[in-house]
């Protein structure tokens, strides 16, 4: 998104390269919590 912003002129570059990273860093965090989520079987709903 913030390279998407930048491209368009409405950021400078670096400014949208640290959004960038920071939405990229935010994916992986979340990726890294939903490997240690444990899914209840057979919760029976």
């Amino acid at each position: 998104m913030g390279l998407l912003i930048g491209a368009s002129g409405f950021l400078s570059g670096v400014i949208a390269a640290i959004l960038h990273n920071a939405s990229s860093v935010a994916v992986a965090a979340n990726s890294s919590w939903l490997t240690r989520y444990q899914l209840e079987v057979g919760s029976g709903t």
